[in-house]
């Protein structure tokens, strides 16, 4: 069970989106132009190829972006020292997959609780749907080591890998669900339906970050045609 303190931050604080537009997938100056007309975006520095100073560069200019940095090919140090310098420059949200290294793990976890900022620990799977008992066992081990939220982005190709994906918002935790796949849309619509606390969007066709990520404009329209079935 999560702190009364963190319970406490995370009830004081109102996204200014339910979608989160993802950007990385393009380069650093048409992400920054990008920036002036979003509420709430995550910088996937990954892709960037992102240092230190990238990092003090893009964070410094927006009040609500999560700073996500995937280890792919990169040195665990540069990781580190980019992650840290976006909480202080004034990251709202940090990513970190919970398969990373303990020590940076926990470097991030100090400083984002010294700076106020939520940490977001992650896991994601990208051939399949786990159990239902993986998942929540995940969830589990995921709070304990001190996340504020936590992103479970699976494969989803079936209504019943929806069904277990969404199910994952049956908590009084706040766990994000993000489908990813040929399903990865109805997904999304779903799990902000359910009661996710956000869910993310590409900025326009072709600039996705992850499989099955839909774009802004059609996230918004399908979320949105769905409200009205429901009035």
């Amino acid at each position: 069970m999560a702190p009364a303190s963190t319970k406490a931050k995370r009830a004081a604080h109102k996204f200014p989106s339910p979608i989160c537009v993802s950007l990385g997938a393009e380069p650093l100056e048409k992400i920054k132009h990008r920036l002036a007309h979003l509420a709430f975006a995550e910088i996937r520095m990954d892709r960037l190829g992102a240092t230190p100073e990238t990092a003090r560069e893009i964070f410094g200019r927006h009040p609500n972006l999560i700073a996500t940095y995937r280890q792919c090919d990169s040195d665990d140090g540069v990781r580190e020292r980019s992650l840290l310098a976006a909480i202080a420059s004034g990251a709202k949200l940090v990513d970190v997959d919970i398969r990373e290294p303990p020590r940076l793990r926990d470097a991030i976890v100090k400083a984002t609780k010294e700076r106020n900022a939520f940490l977001i620990l992650s896991y994601h799977e990208f051939a399949r749907m786990p159990e239902e008992s993986f998942l929540s066992d995940l969830a589990e081990e995921c709070f304990s080591a001190g996340a504020d939220y936590v992103k479970l982005a699976c494969m989803v190709r079936t209504g019943r890998d929806l069904a277990r994906l969404v199910g994952l918002l049956d908590d009084d935790r706040p766990i994000i669900p993000v489908g990813m796949g040929t399903l990865g849309l109805q997904a999304r619509v779903a799990a902000l339906l359910a009661g996710a606390a956000f869910t993310y969007a590409a900025p326009e066709p072709d600039y996705e970050t992850a499989e099955g990520q839909p774009d802004l404009a059609a996230l918004s329209h399908a979320l949105e045609a769905v409200r009205l079935e429901w009035r």
